[in-house]
This record gives C-alpha cells, sequence and structure tokens, in this order.
C-alpha cells in the first residue's frame, strides 16, 4: 500500500497507444485487434475482479515498419507492397520510422540533432549508430508512392559533456509516422508524425526485438524483469529511458518531402521554430527545454469505485478509446487511453480521489506530434480558416500537463480568446505541489488573421482559471514575435484542471486630429478715403477779354482761346 493506493508493475502485454490514432483514421475494429479490450471484461468490471486501476502515461512506444491491408473492418498484415492479398483497389497503412538523412533522398528523413548549454552554445549530435530492424520489414524510398527510406527504429547519438541521469552521454532520436492510402488514391499520406529525443543507458540481458501480428498491431515486451520500460529493444539490450540534463535545450531537424500544415504539439518548454524550403517539401527545426511529465499506474479495490467511476468506464467503452491495458489472471485490471483524448481528462478528474491527486511517477520528456484528426469539430471557425494555408505550419502548443487536448486552443469569440484546457496530478511523485508549463508559438499572420489585427506590435495576456473557478497569478510573458512567429509563455501555474485563456491585443493608432485651415480675417473693412482731385487753372481770351477758368478739367468757354 502507498499513499493509501497499491501502485503496481505489470509487462505490457501489448503495446497500445502506438495505434490508438487508428482508432479514429481506420475503424474501432482496428483498436479491438490491437489491445485488450473492455470486451474481454464486459463493459464494466466483473464481480471477480477484485482491483481495478487506471494507466495514463506519455506513449513512446514505437514499433518496426509494417504495412497493413484494412479490409472489412479487419486488418491483415502484408509481407511488402506486391503481397497478392495487398494489391489492387485496397485501403492500406504503413507505419514506418524515418531513417538518417543521406545526399540522394527525395523524401522525409532525420538530419540530425543538438543540445545547447545555459551559455547558448551549440553541441551538435554524433552519430553511434542506427537501430536496425529485421530487413523484411524495410522499406527503400519509393517517390511514385511517396514511401520514405525506412530501415529501422531510428539512431543513438552522443553528445561530449552532456551526460543524463544515468551518466551516459547516448540519446535515441527517431521519428515514426502513421501514412495511409485508400483504393482510389496514387500516393501514401501522413497521418500522426511523432517525434522524440529519449536520453538512454544501455542494459544487456536477454532480450528480443517486438514481433508483429498477421492480424493488426505487435506482440512482445519492451519492460526490465524489474518492470521499467525500455524505450527500444534489440537482441540483447534494452535501451532504457533516463532523464534529461538540467540546464539544456534540445532540438532536432526533420526533411519533409512535402509541406506540412496545421498545427503540432509537444513537451518541451519555451520552443523556437524554423522553417525552409528543402526541394519539394520543407526542412523544419524545433528546440526547446524538456519539461517533467507525470504519469498515473495504480489499482484500487474494485469496492471503491463509485457509480459515477464505473459510468466513466463504461461511457469510455462505448466508444473505443479505452482499452484494458494490463490485466493478471488473478482478475487485476487497468484502464488506459489515449492521452490527449478527451476521456482520459474525464478518468482523471474523476479519478483523483482514489490516487489522492499524486503522480506515480514524473520523468522528463522531448517530444512533438502532429495535430492529426483535427480537422473537424476541434478546428472549426475562425482559427480553422486563419490556419489553412496550405504548405504552413500554423503554430504549435506544448505543455507538461498529463492529459490535455492535442487540438489547437480553440479561439472564443465572445471573449476575444484562445481557450486551451489540460487535466492532471496537482502533486508530483515526491509529493511537490506541480508546476504547469504552457507554451504557444503561433505564425504571426494566423494570429492577426484571427484578429484582425493590423501590422502593428501584439500584446498577450495569459489567464488560468481553477477548477473551483479561482483566478491564478501566473508568470506571463510575451515572448517575442521574431522571423513571422509569435512566442508566448505561461509558467508556474498549478493543477488539477485549470483553464488557460490567451487574449491578443494590439494598441488602435492614435488618431491625429485635423489642423484646420486658416479662418479668413474678421478685420473691419476700412473705410474709402475720398482722394480730392487737383484743381487746374485755365486762363482763356477773346479779343481783349481774359476769363480765368478753374477746375480739375478745365475748359474754356465757346468763342474764348487759351492763353
Amino acid at each position: 500500500m502507498k499513499f493509501g493506493v497499491r501502485f503496481m508493475k505489470f509487462s505490457i502485454s501489448r503495446i497500445i497507444l502506438t495505434l490508438a490514432v487508428l482508432m479514429m483514421a481506420i475503424g474501432p475494429a482496428t483498436a479491438d485487434q490491437t489491445l485488450l479490450t473492455f470486451a474481454q471484461a464486459e463493459a464494466k468490471p466483473r464481480p471477480h475482479v477484485p482491483s481495478w486501476g487506471l494507466y495514463l502515461d506519455e506513449n513512446q512506444d514505437l514499433g518496426p515498419t509494417a504495412l497493413y491491408k484494412r479490409d472489412n473492418d479487419k486488418s491483415f498484415l502484408c509481407d511488402n507492397l506486391t503481397d497478392p492479398k495487398c494489391v489492387g483497389e485496397v485501403d492500406l497503412y504503413q507505419i514506418l520510422n524515418f531513417d538518417i538523412c543521406k545526399e540522394e533522398f527525395q523524401l522525409s528523413c532525420i538530419v540530425g540533432i543538438w543540445a545547447q548549454d545555459s551559455s547558448g552554445k551549440r553541441i551538435p549530435g554524433e552519430l553511434v549508430r542506427t537501430i536496425a530492424f529485421d530487413k523484411k520489414y524495410a522499406i527503400a524510398e519509393n517517390v511514385a508512392l511517396n514511401l520514405p527510406n525506412s530501415t529501422g527504429y531510428g539512431a543513438i547519438w552522443s553528445f561530449p559533456g552532456v551526460k543524463n541521469s544515468a551518466g551516459t552521454n547516448k540519446y535515441l532520436a527517431s521519428t515514426n509516422v502513421t501514412m495511409f492510402k485508400k483504393a482510389k488514391d496514387q500516393v501514401f499520406k501522413y497521418g500522426e508524425i511523432n517525434t522524440s529525443i529519449t536520453p538512454i543507458v544501455e542494459i544487456s540481458d536477454n532480450y528480443a526485438p517486438i514481433e508483429l501480428e498477421p492480424a493488426g498491431g505487435y506482440r512482445g515486451s519492451l519492460t526490465t524483469p524489474e518492470g521499467k520500460r525500455c524505450a527500444r529493444v534489440e537482441t540483447g539490450i534494452c535501451l532504457l529511458p533516463a532523464e534529461f540534463p538540467a540546464e539544456y535545450r534540445f532540438g532536432l531537424t526533420l526533411r519533409m518531402g512535402e509541406k506540412l500544415s496545421g498545427w503540432f504539439h509537444g513537451r518541451f518548454s519555451l520552443p523556437q521554430i524554423s522553417i525552409s524550403n528543402w526541394k519539394q517539401g520543407q526542412e523544419i527545426s524545433i528546440e526547446g527545454g524538456p519539461v517533467k511529465v507525470p504519469a498515473l499506474d495504480f489499482v484500487v479495490p474494485i469496492t471503491d469505485l463509485s457509480p459515477e467511476m464505473l459510468k466513466q468506464l463504461t461511457d469510455c467503452r462505448k466508444d473505443i478509446s479505452c482499452g484494458v491495458a494490463r490485466g493478471s489472471e488473478s482478475g487485476v485490471w487497468q484502464t488506459a487511453t489515449n492521452i490527449t483524448h478527451p476521456n482520459a481528462m474525464e478518468l482523471l478528474t474523476g479519478f483523483s480521489k482514489l490516487y489522492l491527486d499524486r503522480a506515480t511517477t514524473t520523468k522528463t520528456y522531448w517530444s512533438f506530434k502532429n495535430m492529426f484528426n483535427h480537422a473537424g469539430s476541434i478546428n472549426e471557425g475562425t482559427l480553422k480558416e486563419c490556419s489553412s494555408s496550405a504548405g504552413s505550419l500554423a503554430g504549435l502548443v506544448t505543455t507538461n500537463s498529463l492529459t490535455y487536448s492535442s487540438g489547437p486552443p480553440v479561439f472564443d469569440k465572445a471573449s476575444g480568446s484562445l481557450i486551451y484546457k489540460v487535466s492532471s496530478p496537482h502533486l508530483e511523485a515526491n509529493g511537490d505541489v506541480a508546476r504547469g508549463s504552457y507554451d504557444l508559438v503561433m505564425r504571426a499572420d494566423v494570429a492577426r488573421c484571427v484578429y484582425g489585427f493590423s501590422n502593428a506590435p501584439i500584446r498577450a495576456e495569459i489567464s488560468i482559471t481553477s477548477g473551483d473557478g479561482s483566478t491564478q497569478e501566473i508568470a506571463s510573458e510575451l515572448v517575442s514575435e521574431k522571423d513571422g512567429w509569435i512566442s508566448l509563455s505561461a509558467k508556474n501555474f498549478t493543477f488539477s484542471a485549470p483553464t488557460l485563456k490567451v487574449k491578443l491585443t494590439q494598441e488602435k493608432p492614435k488618431e491625429v486630429a485635423p489642423v484646420p485651415a486658416p479662418a479668413p480675417s474678421t478685420s473691419a473693412t476700412p473705410t474709402p478715403v475720398a482722394i480730392k482731385a487737383a484743381v487746374k487753372t485755365l486762363k482763356c481770351v477773346k479779343g481783349k477779354v481774359v476769363k480765368t477758368i478753374k477746375g480739375a478739367k478745365p475748359k474754356c468757354p465757346a468763342g474764348y482761346k487759351t492763353k
């Protein structure tokens, strides 16, 4: 017993969350075939099940490259693209991992990774080796079908002097994607893209790579004898995750054979994005600081589950978003779901009294994913319209909350705010109060489109409302508007289920009062002054008579002459 709750470790019998996105993209039957579902334990726990709990954790489990055919709500493993059962007009989905870039590649690949210390010095990663899987799963680059080269799980890199918590300088970098090709399509199209960097230590023992199953999914153990999860498993080697070193940021560059649009979500702090053109696609570089993310892994006596909790489990089963991730013959079960699904938030808050609002473990992560399958209701409205520019990444949302909405913030016209919901245990595993981290990086033209702003500088206000309705005091900052991106950050807020609101504002240009034209003079018009004409004198004679004539224009009378 621990904290009044029994925390247990099971061997993961199936790797369930990697294919969770297929529930939405392909159909519910795939989910039923790739994980143990409630159908095996009925819609609610059977009377003989003594204990039940939750397993909610950040998922970094990636399998080998695999091609599947989808037919009548069932999935079948294909040997390759020429497998007779997988040719013709059939629906296919391909799971693969990007290789390290080569000069001749035309499609997607990983360029490299780096670390940055507190002084700003960048330390390039040095490639140690790629992690190859069985050659029968390998894919040679196929430009005609838009399939990248895929021969392994990613690669191990080293950073001289950048030691992780296990004392090694080794880090695993990988990008796993799911691609789809419907019967009428000419090429495969990208579904989910999942990229991560993980600090590791290599543990030698009797380990074996996982095996693909003909009906979809794969089986095998990714755990050590002590129950710790391996990031990857090679023959005889477990790549066991460690913790990131403090005061370092990490970054990774991808080359994509096509230009991405929409939004990313991820696990790092204060991210920076750089995008440039590359051949027919683009080169994307993302850097950020690792964040601490909690996890839940617990069981309680079945009698502790209230009717409301049982209803939550039943409702979760109805939309095929939950599965029984772990089980035992003795009847101890745990429910799991994708941590970005709305049901994950509901389960976490609904069961908080059972796990005492305290995480089981707290680990550091660095990862990002595209927001696949969020083109519908989550993105509807102004934000969707402003984010839909073809070939342009609209933004990135990152948080350290255990559960969160993987869609972009929802724009609320009434308040003029971008609203984002998260939910996470109030306490870390060691009992400290968990401190939240939230970052939003948005293309400046998207922000100006949403708010109808001009090119003048933009200011930001971030508010956090707790689940009880109170407002939290936070440190918020408009980090910058640089190179066409607006970066905002909220730190040090507390959980369990806060709502984050971001409101962008812009000062209106000051109106300059027009200068009136000079008014006509109002001085009195001077009274005209009469000017007297000059008087002239004219003498006129007639015989001996002489007359003097005076006037302005004197004139001699008739018969007189001017003297």
